[in-house]
This record gives structure tokens, sequence and C-alpha cells, in this order.
């Protein structure tokens, strides 16, 4: 449920900004938020992280790269949690180095990097993937629970093609996948995990930024930006509507609205190449509202930083960097849209997302709400921003005190792995002995066998009946037409015949 508040403050014109909650409904329970009621959210989750020729992709696809220097764009670049990940469990705390100890398994893949490296010492991202699933099929720990209790992360949409097209979907078919893309087996739990994102610009660092006083705040030069895809697909209605409501604020100066869609972009109009070009007072000043231009990292990073409020807006999918990469930069995020508020945030079992940023539903976006936004007290500005720098390691992979690696371990196992502890679906390996708070897990009841695989027949049997009916449908709806079609023609030429035409 979303409340109808801005901190018990009705806005201008009569608006009022939907701050609080999320809309619960259509959503599966792993997209729920978790329960953690009667759970010590520091309590450990012992892990064990798989090693070996078949998993140390870091070090193969590191000695690919000649340049260290393009090693180190690759670590930091949006898709970097893939590595930032496995670093941060290399000398995390919870690692144990007996599988009998774990109760999750870490699978390290770099698929995604893989795919936009195009491989790595002559192993194609396909093979690969091919190898550790082939790796993981002869563990008796992956047999044990049929990999339930394995993790995989990446926010890479590349990788999930490459797990899909290389068949290794069928070994990770029940994994947990965490990352931003969803999973493309129905039975995989999914878990939402940030984005890496672009550091912040040169001579500033995350923490100074979230640090700042709100007069320093108040002195960004840019009070309104975003800049990304806006074109006329379908998945960015939401930007394209956000742009129109954009142009018509009371004043454009100091806004950026700027599509990056450079071949496809619904704005035909150019940015100014230089952005300072924006800052002009003068109100009917839209110099860089619906325009197109591509910037590169740096300056994308140093508009950030220079901006009090940052649109966040749903594009490809319910997740965008354009979050993560606000938070960075202390700058307030203005979430846009139902999806991203209900799925798309991370960790949102211990962040307050509905407190230190502002959500306006699509479709209550206006422009009094907007503007409502501009005009918010200090107070509530300075209680966002607090917040934001307080939680700030639980959303970003490259602060020095990230806890993002354990909040995405402790997630994997609650929502995951700790309600199917009594299931066993491999002979091979038994069940390892569970911690003491999960003693009454420790014995497989008599309904264990009615397991999730056990459904699979009857899953496959029922999809395959769906979609012959709906052949069927089509092509009945086809010969129809047809049969309409040859009606009307024979119609019309026997007309003709007789009028003699």
């Amino acid at each position: 449920m979303i409340a109808k508040s801005c901190d018990g403050r009705s806005c201008s014109n009569g608006a009022t900004v939907f701050t609080h909650r999320r809309r619960l409904y259509d959503l599966s329970p792993e997209q729920l938020p978790l329960n953690t009621t009667g759970l010590d959210l520091t309590e450990p989750v012992p892990f064990y992280l798989y090693k070996g020729p078949a998993f140390d992709w870091e070090s193969n696809c590191s000695r690919t790269v000649e340049d260290p220097q393009i090693w180190e764009g690759k670590r930091n670049s949006k898709h970097g949690g893939e590595l930032a990940f496995v670093q941060q469990l290399e000398r995390h705390p919870w690692r144990v180095h007996n599988p009998e100890r774990a109760k999750l398994f870490v699978v390290p893949t770099l698929w995604g990097l893989a795919a936009r490296m195009k491989g790595c010492l002559g192993h194609t991202p396909s093979e690969m993937a091919v190898i550790t699933a082939q790796a993981l099929e002869q563990s008796p720990w992956f047999r044990a629970r049929d990999g339930r209790d394995h993790l995989t992360l990446s926010t890479d949409f590349k990788s999930s093609f490459i797990s899909h097209t290389s068949g290794a979907n069928a070994t990770l078919s029940h994994t947990i996948w965490a990352g931003l893309c969803g999973p493309t087996l129905p039975e995989q739990c999914f878990l939402t995990v940030p984005f890496a994102g672009v550091l912040p610009p040169p001579g500033a660092t995350s923490d100074e930024l979230l640090a700042q006083s709100y007069e320093e705040w108040r002195q960004r030069p840019i009070r309104l930006y975003f800049r990304g895809q806006v074109d006329r697909r379908r998945a960015y209605h939401a930007r394209r509507v956000l742009g129109g409501e954009v142009q018509a604020l009371p004043s454009l100066a100091r806004v950026i609205y700027a599509s990056s869609s450079l071949m496809r972009s619904t704005y035909h109009r150019s940015c100014p190449d230089d952005w300072h070009e924006c800052l002009d007072e003068r109100p009917a000043n839209d110099s860089c509202v619906a325009c197109t231009s591509r910037a590169q990292p740096d300056t994308f990073a140093q508009e950030v930083s220079l901006s009090q409020f940052c649109f966040s807006i749903e594009g490809d999918n319910e997740r965008t960097s354009r979050l993560h990469e606000a938070v960075r930069m202390g700058c307030i995020p203005i979430i846009i849209g139902d999806h991203i508020w209900a799925i798309g945030q991370p960790a949102d079992y211990k962040v307050p997302w509905w407190d230190m940023t502002y959500h306006i539903p699509l479709a209550n976006l206006t422009v009094p709400m907007i503007q409502a936004i501009l005009d918010a007290p200090r107070e509530e500005i300075q209680r966002k921003r607090v917040l934001l720098r307080t939680y700030a390691p639980d959303v970003l992979w490259d602060v020095p005190d990230s806890r993002v690696a354990s909040n995405t371990l402790f997630e994997a196992y609650h929502r995951c792995v700790r309600p199917l502890a009594w299931l066993n679906t491999s002979a091979v390996a038994p069940l390892r002995t569970p911690a003491a708070a999960d003693t009454q897990y420790a014995t497989t009841p008599p309904h264990a066998t009615l397991t999730h695989g056990t459904f699979a027949p009857l899953h496959a049997a029922l999809a395959c009946a769906s979609g012959l009916l709906a052949l069927f449908v089509v092509r009945a709806c086809c010969a129809r037409r047809r049969r309409r079609l040859h009606h009307l023609r024979q119609s019309r030429g026997g007309g003709s015949k007789a009028f003699g035409v």
C-alpha cells in the first residue's frame, strides 16, 4: 500500500507526494519484502565459496586484458558487481572452508563480464558456463538439494542469455539468482542486488558528497537531473511521460532531462555541448530539457554529483542503475513508477527506501507533485540525506564498509534456503546438519517427497497443452479470417461481372 502523504504535508495545488510503502499485489512470494520478524539481522550465514579451475574466472579474465587500466575500468563498470561480490567474499568473516559447515554455497560466475570481453583466455562465455555447470554436477553438495542452496550473482542481462543458450539452465534451474535480471526459469529464487555504476568524479568521494551540509547541498547548481535512454519503445513509456511533465514545469532553469539514445531518441533537438549552459537562471531556459546527447562517464558523474534531485525511472525492466548512482553522489532519488518501487530496490528488508527517497506512481505523475518535491522543507530534506548517508553501505559496492555482500547472503539464506530446509531432493549426499536455530528441520517430514521436482512432469504437460491450445486458437482465427476474405473477394468479383465492369 502506498500512503498518500508527504510526511503529513499537503503539497501545492492539492497534489500529494507518494513517499511511503510499496504495492504488493501481483507479486510472487520471492518478490515480496522479506519478513524479518524474529530474525537477528546480524546473524552470520556461513557460506562456502567454490574454488578451482571451473570457478576462478577472475584470474583468467584479468590475464586476457593486457592494459591493467582497462581491467580496472571493467571492475568499476555498471556491471562490476560480479567482481565486487567475489572480492568481498574472499575475505568475508562468514566464509567457511569446510562445506559441511555451510548453510549457503556461492558459485562465482563472470559470464556477463566475459560476454562483454568476448570470452576469457580462449574460452567463449558459453563454454565458461558449460564448464561451471559440469563441475557443479559433480559436486555432492550441489546434488544434495539440487542446487537450491547455491547462489549466483550477475547484474548483466547477457549472463542470463548465456546461461540459457549454453544449456547451463538445465543444471542451474533451481539455484538462487541474485541480480537485476529476472530468472529465466520459474523455480529460481530471485534477489535484487545493486548495480555497481559509475564512480564519483575525480577529486571527490562518496563519503564527502554524502556528508555535505544542507547549505552545500542547496548550492548544487542542477535542481533536477536525468540522463538516459528515452525512445519510442514500449518499455520507455514512463520516461516519455515524465519528460512531458518536466517540460511543463514553471521554470526549466537548472534542469537536465536528456536522452542518450542517439539513434532512436524521442527528442530530435541536440543538447548543448557544454552542460553549463543549462544553468542559465532564465525561467524560459529549456536548452537541456527534452534534448539528446551522450555524455562520457566522467561528465555524467560530475553532473550527478552537482544535482539536488535525480530521477530513477524503470526502463527495459524494473531495475535501474540510476538509483544507486544517485545514492553514491548524494543526490536524493525521485522514484517514478510502480514496479521499480515494488521490486527494484535491494535490501528492502532493512533499507528504509520509503523514508530516504521520494516516490511518484506513474498514474499520479503531475507537475504539482514534482514542484512540491522541489519546494520540500529543510527538515524533510535533511532527514532523507541523513538516511542516504547511513544506508549507503547497504547499496554501494565500492565504499570501504560496504555491506552489500552480507545483505545478499543474509537475504538469500532466509528468503530462499531456510523455508526449504527440510527438502532433500537427492540421495547422493545427505542433508547437512543444520544450526541449532534450525533443528526443527533436521529430519525430513513424511511429506518431504512432494518436492518441486515431483510436479515438474505435470508442469511440463500443462505447458505443452497450453501451447497446443493457443496454437489451435490462432490457426482457427486465421482460417476464419481467410474464409471471410475469400467470400469477400468472391462477392466483389461477382458484383463486378454483374455490372459488366
